[in-house]
Formats: C-alpha cells, sequence, structure tokens
C-alpha cells in the first residue's frame, strides 16, 4: 500500500511539474517581475521619504535647541550681572539641558542622515536595474519569439524531411505519374515501329513471286 501511494505521489509530482512547465511563460514572468519591482521600490521610496521626514523635524528641533542653549546663555549673564546668583545658576542649568539636547539630536540627525544616505544609493540601484530590465525587456521579448519561431521551423524541416509526412505523399505521386507516362510513351514507341514495319512491306514487298510461279507451272500441267 504504502508502494502505491508513494507511485501514485511521484505521479501526481510529474504532472505538476510537467503543467508547470507547460504554463510557464519567460516574457510574462519577466514583466511580473518588474511590475513586482517597481512596487517594491514605491513602497521603498515612500520609506525613504517619511525618513527624511523625520530628519527634517530633527533638523528644526536642533534649530529650537541651539536657539534655548543660547537665550539661556544670556539669561544667564544677564543674571549674573545683575548678582542674582540663583537666576543665573537655574538659567545655566537650563542652558546645560538644552545643551545635551543639542548634543542628542545631533547624534540622531548624523545616524538618520546615514542612513538615509545609503537607503538611497540601494533605491538609485534599484531604479536603474528596473529601468535596465524596462528597455530590455522589448528586445528580450523579440528574440525570445524569435527563437520559438525558428525552433518551429526547424521542427517542421524535419517533419517535411522525414518519408512518413504528406509531403512525401506527394514525391511519391509524382514518381507514379513520370513512371506511368514513361511506361505510356515506350508503347507509343512500339506501335510507331510497327506501323512503320507495315507501311514498308506496302510499298515494298509485292506478290510472292515464287508462289505465281509454282502455280503456273500446276496449271501448266493439268491441262496437258
Amino acid at each position: 500500500m504504502a508502494s502505491l501511494f508513494k507511485s501514485f505521489s511521484n505521479l501526481i509530482r510529474g504532472k505538476s511539474q510537467e503543467l508547470a512547465k507547460t504554463m510557464a511563460d519567460p516574457v510574462r514572468d519577466g514583466k511580473l517581475a518588474i511590475q513586482d519591482s517597481e512596487k517594491m521600490i514605491a513602497e521603498f521610496t515612500s520609506k525613504i521619504a517619511k525618513l527624511i521626514a523625520q530628519s527634517k523635524r530633527l533638523q528644526r528641533e536642533l534649530t529650537e535647541a541651539k536657539a534655548e542653549v543660547k537665550k539661556y546663555q544670556g539669561f544667564a549673564e544677564k543674571a549674573a550681572s545683575s548678582e542674582n546668583i540663583d537666576d543665573a545658576r537655574r538659567s545655566l542649568e537650563m542652558k546645560s539641558e538644552a545643551q545635551k539636547r543639542v548634543d542628542t539630536l545631533k547624534s540622531e540627525i548624523a545616524r538618520s542622515d546615514q542612513l538615509i544616505a545609503n537607503l538611497r544609493s540601494q533605491l538609485s540601484k534599484a531604479r536603474a536595474k528596473v529601468a535596465s530590465a524596462k528597455r530590455n525587456v522589448v528586445n528580450l521579448e523579440a528574440r525570445h519569439e524569435g527563437a520559438k519561431i525558428r525552433t518551429e521551423l526547424a521542427k517542421a524541416s524535419s517533419e517535411f524531411n522525414a518519408g512518413n509526412n504528406p509531403m512525401a505523399a506527394l514525391d511519391d505521386l509524382e514518381k507514379s505519374v513520370n513512371e506511368k507516362e514513361s511506361e505510356a510513351e515506350a508503347w507509343e514507341d512500339m506501335n510507331m515501329d510497327v506501323k512503320s514495319d507495315a507501311s514498308l512491306e506496302e510499298k515494298y514487298g509485292g506478290s510472292n513471286s515464287d508462289v505465281d510461279g509454282e502455280l503456273a507451272a500446276l496449271m501448266a500441267k493439268t491441262k496437258a
């Protein structure tokens, strides 16, 4: 039972592979691959655009943080000139917090810019590859169709040269007709020879002189 089941399974797999091979179309698959690639590029582009938007937001926050540093530095200087130690200390603390924010934003922006640069490079290569594929797909399709036509013509030529094809039957018919025509010509030639012999006999044969002489001698002997 197990062996039978395995044989049946192999049969199904074999038929599936044959069907897949029959349904395969490289040109169609190539065009679909280009469409899928373009879809992926569009999604990739959207994600990069979001990263760029985030980087721009970080840049604005950095500008604001730098302004905060400058602002609290000014407050600290004014408080110090007024000998307001508490306000000066508080201003310097706020400046320190703003500076930490500046440093953090600079680090985040640097990492984001590097990531964006790498992704844009990959995107550029992907676009170039798809563009090249789109330029070549027409040529590849023409070459594929040309190869199919050449294969079909080669197969047709092979079939024409085979002994059991319809063209061979026509060749046999022509051979038979030629043989019949040759036979007819031969019989016509033979008939012409017979007619020629009869004509000569009529012209130059005349009567049988020996028979006539013998008949005359016999008639004379009878009368005597």
